[in-house]
């Protein structure tokens, strides 16, 4: 791609020592249907050999651009340096420990073209982590595909199930000139998104499963430190602001704001107190809990998901597990492939996935995940639809893509999947 034509997308992907998982996410990108888009990947200070890595990868793909931060300014930071340098009509976000299916981008796309939607994203898919690996942020959380407004998404954090979690592609146009603020260390992808909604922004939810949300053990933890959710607080009672600037007679959204702010107060108060029983100071934990008793069961609860999580720390380290063959094809050719007796075989739709219904797409997503984190696999993938479900498989020991002669060109593979024409 010469610098004088403008990519139709641009995904940014900030990287802080994201080495063991940065070439998969990567390649995951640079792989999509839709060729055209540059990808720019921001390290963020890097100890590790994410920098030369990154380097190597954009020699053999131009369309990788890699932006190297002066010192560690946390994902904000990096997002914004990325936002000055992308040049797409369409910019998006992508993890640098996650993984696309191939189709995304162009599925994303076709659906904000049908809707004149400013802001699309869909469904994400756990993977990593055996205890959630399956799970998707959409399914069971009350959230359903369509229009999202400011109201949905203050709400889905108050279920828990953030929306702020999803990775949407914005329109350049409905971006303008908003920044990541940079004070947040966690939820600026929430606090952007929402004020891009309260600024008019059309947001539409696909419930495709096509991206996978790894959950590993380096992940950012779910326990906040008090400078963090006070940054939170910070940018909420901005927010609160400029909602009633804009939306001032918006009920629904002030109270779900108002809960928001409550919900955080709480979560500083506990964080608070946590740190005051770490440093031993009984007299002062004891009058933050006169002032809120009910931060008793918190505790409580917290002790035991410790003491539980300590047990399986404790514990040996199950034995590595044998590898499982997994053959991925249509019904008429499943059985016809050579495997072992005791292969897994799943049954693939035929014209996977733009003929396959969303049940089948999610089904198929989730099953493949769990076995990912269950087992070691050695994969035969037959023809398109192998090819396809390929992309919502997060990872395998080795693969195998069995293709007809008239099928066997441009398929673009990860470089542990191996090619071959199938005999006639």
């Amino acid at each position: 791609m010469s610098d004088s034509r403008r990519p139709s997308v641009s995904i940014l992907m900030s990287n802080y020592c994201g080495e063991a998982y940065l070439a998969a996410a990567v390649g995951s990108v640079l792989r999509q249907t839709h060729r055209d888009l540059e990808l720019l990947v921001i390290d963020d200070g890097s100890s590790d050999g994410s920098v030369p890595l990154l380097r190597r990868m954009a020699a053999e793909d131009p369309r990788l651009r890699v932006l190297e931060m002066p010192a560690n300014g946390g994902p904000a930071a990096a997002r914004n340096m990325g936002r000055d340098h992308a040049r797409g009509d369409w910019i998006g976000i992508v993890d640098s420990d996650d993984l696309l299916h191939p189709g995304r981008i162009a599925a994303l796309l076709a659906g904000a073209e049908q809707t004149g939607a400013d802001m699309v994203a869909d469904d994400m898919v756990f993977f990593g982590d055996p205890a959630t690996a399956g799970r998707t942020l959409l399914e069971g959380g009350g959230h359903a595909a369509g229009w999202v407004s400011a109201s949905d998404f203050v709400h889905s954090d108050l279920l828990g199930r953030s929306l702020g979690y999803l990775k949407p592609l914005i329109r350049r146009e409905a971006w303008g000139d908003v920044r990541y603020d940079e004070e947040l260390r966690i939820g600026e992808d929430f606090d952007l998104c929402l004020r891009l909604l309260l600024g008019g922004a059309r947001y539409k939810l696909l419930p495709s499963p096509t991206y996978l949300y790894r959950r590993h053990a380096s992940s950012i933890s779910h326990r906040l430190s008090t400078e963090a959710i006070a940054g939170m607080i910070r940018s909420h009672d901005a927010t609160v602001g400029m909602a009633e600037r804009v939306e001032p007679r918006e009920a629904l959204l002030g109270q779900m704001l108002e809960r928001r702010g409550r919900v955080l107060q709480r979560r500083l108060a506990y964080e608070t107190l946590v740190a005051t029983i770490k440093a031993r100071s009984a007299g002062s934990a004891g009058l933050q809990l006169m002032a809120r008793p009910a931060m008793v069961v918190d505790l409580g609860r917290s002790f035991l998901e410790n003491r539980a999580r300590r047990r399986q720390q404790a514990g040996e380290a199950p034995a590595e597990a044998s590898p499982v063959t997994l053959v991925l094809a249509t019904d008429g050719k499943l059985g016809k492939t050579p495997a072992p007796e005791e292969a897994v075989r799943i049954p693939l739709p035929p014209g996977l996935p733009e003929a396959a219904t969303l049940g089948e797409q999610r089904r198929l997503a989730q099953r493949l995940a769990r076995l990912h984190a269950e087992a070691s696999l050695d994969v035969i993938a037959v023809g398109p639809e192998g090819r396809a479900a390929l992309g919502y498989l997060p990872g395998w020991r080795k693969a195998r893509l069995l293709v007809d002669e008239d099928e066997a060109h441009g398929h673009d593979l990860p470089e542990d999947c191996a090619l071959e024409v199938a005999p006639a």
